[in-house]
């Protein structure tokens, strides 16, 4: 039977006028009619997108194209909204660790790390190339190992930044990265620098130095005379103003 849409008589399904008003049946098609409040529904709709009222798929009746049954888009809209709060955390979780954990990308430094004593006395230099070519995130950085004392101060002798390239390519690398608020060097000697994550930092928009600290404790892996280092950025012809 067609249900006609403008007064609701009862029709035979070859009818293509309503037998009571004779406004014509075409352009007809099976929907779900909610029984709470008539809302119309997309065939498939578990509930009613209005009142939310459950749907039986055996409840299809006859409607006029004319009313558009309203998909119930409740569900994705739900989706979105949580994408959209986990893409707010996740931009805002990058910026926080950008700002403590990463350093300045393709800047190569020369460093000298100066261990000291429990009286803060030197005991030696190790002298490293640093390149940090990476952007965001990046907690985990190759240095070269220079030498120590006069054998690594020599090649730096005229320190420019042409030849700090050329070093950090013909000697070993090692690891340097920041756990937590430590900063860890693998070699040639295992270094632990207490807090070190602050001096390999740098604040965004400011500078592009490694920062100066002063003297942090440390823990040289087979030196227990070692109880503190400086760390100190050597400047670069090129980068000299």
């Amino acid at each position: 039977m067609k249900k006609c849409p403008y007064c609701n008589t009862l029709n035979p399904d070859d009818a293509e006028v309503c037998e009571n008003c004779g406004k014509p049946l075409k352009g007809q098609m099976l929907a779900l009619v909610c029984p709470n409040c008539g809302k119309v529904n997309a065939l498939g709709s578990r509930e009613c997108s209005v009142c939310h009222t459950k749907l039986s798929q055996s409840n299809h009746q006859l409607v006029s194209r004319e009313i558009t049954p309203r998909k119930n888009n409740k569900r994705w809209g739900y989706i979105a909204l949580i994408a959209f709060g986990l893409s707010i955390a996740l931009f805002t979780y990058l910026g926080t660790k950008n700002a403590h954990n990463s350093l300045a990308p393709n800047k190569t430094e020369a460093l000298v790390f100066r261990y000291l004593d429990k009286d803060k006395k030197v005991l030696y230099n190790d002298y490293y190339i640093f390149n940090a070519t990476n952007t965001l995130l990046r907690q985990h950085f190759s240095i070269a190992y220079i030498g120590r004392d006069a054998q690594g101060a020599r090649p730096l002798k005229v320190g420019t930044l042409k030849r700090a390239k050329k070093l950090y390519r013909q000697n070993k690398h090692y690891s340097l990265y920041v756990r937590k608020r430590d900063a860890i060097v693998s070699g040639p000697q295992r270094v632990i620098i207490r807090d070190g994550a602050e001096m390999f930092s740098t604040a965004p928009g400011r500078h592009s130095k490694i920062r100066q600290r002063g003297s942090n404790f440390c823990v040289v892996k087979g030196d227990k005379q070692v109880k503190f280092i400086e760390i100190e950025t050597l400047i670069l012809i090129d980068d000299y103003n």
